[in-house]
């Protein structure tokens, strides 16, 4: 929308290589501006040049979760406040995204590691690692409506593109980096970027 920018991912990317299509649905005003001018502008200050990054990194993040969200072959289901979806320790055999309501995943001590709500995914780290469930996710609403991705369908996606394994990759890492913080300091955390 107004304001916006697009495009950095290609000039971030050694290969040089768009990670997406971009379609104008309204008349638009753009400004076009050149690799010489961009690498001018990174190079010229360290936090521009990780914010950039960054901003890449979530866009390609959110861009995997939509992909999820948007499978065929989702079963749904709904959950009560306090219900158990999975528990530490359990075989990690499937992916869950939130419909609606909110999830606690909470540590072995009970500690919150991470509060998510509508459109975020959890059970992702069971799945890439093949290891058992490392958190405990229960529902935190009046009501959650959930939906299952089963393993097999979830790596389909996942080998379809080098983008989006990455991405899901970082997920799983951000998740376990924020796990172990939660693990040392015992403070509770939401991240909405994760």
């Amino acid at each position: 929308s107004s304001g916006d920018l697009f495009g950095e991912g290609a000039l971030l990317d050694p290969n040089g290589r768009r990670s997406a299509s971009i379609t104008c649905l309204t008349p638009v005003h753009a400004i076009r501006i050149s690799r010489e001018y961009f690498d001018k502008y990174v190079q010229s200050s360290e936090m521009l040049n990780l914010s950039l990054r960054e901003r890449d990194r979530f866009r390609k993040r959110d861009r995997a979760k939509t992909f999820l969200r948007d499978q065929k072959n989702l079963r749904e289901f709904n959950m009560a406040e306090g219900e158990v979806l999975f528990e530490h320790g359990d075989d990690g055999n499937a992916l869950y995204i939130v419909g609606e309501g909110k999830l606690d995943l909470k540590a072995r001590g009970g500690a919150t590691v991470l509060s998510i709500g509508a459109s975020d995914i959890c059970g992702l780290h069971a799945l890439l690692m093949n290891k058992p469930r490392n958190t405990t996710a229960i529902c935190a609403s009046e009501k959650c409506t959930i939906q299952e991705m089963r393993s097999d369908d979830f790596f389909k996606l996942y080998r379809s593109s080098d983008s989006i394994g990455k991405s899901l990759r970082e997920v799983a890492a951000r998740r376990d980096f924020l796990k172990a913080i939660v693990a040392l300091t015992g403070k509770t955390f939401e991240d909405a970027h994760l």
